[in-house]
């Protein structure tokens, strides 16, 4: 047997469902996380904006404080950080202002 194939067979055993779980219904009020986006009915714009600019903010400073070189610093910022509001570009109504002053803080 080929080295693919045994690869593709451990993968495959480690990936198993309970299709007999049942799902359960939220309740009005409540959120789910899917992506990182704290989603319910609606999406709470407004506090997820907050809840990602902690996140950036937090995970940028780390970084900042890190003993890493230049060019290591820039690559985590762009490895780390940046997809932290990424995901969110598309989901998230954000304003060009918001997004700018987030920018000058990089």
């Amino acid at each position: 047997m080929c080295e693919d194939c045994t690869q593709e067979r451990k993968i495959s055993s480690l990936t198993k469902f309970d299709f007999n779980r049942e799902t359960q219904e939220i309740e009005q009020g409540q959120t789910y996380r899917y992506l990182g986006i704290e989603e319910s009915e609606v999406i709470l714009h407004q506090q997820m904006k907050e809840n990602l600019k902690k996140e950036y903010t937090r995970i940028l400073r780390i970084l900042t404080k890190s003993k890493l070189n230049a060019i290591n610093t820039i690559t985590a910022i762009q490895a780390l950080v940046i997809p932290v509001l990424r995901y969110s570009f598309g989901i998230i109504k954000w304003r060009l202002e918001e997004i700018r002053k987030i920018d000058m803080k990089t």
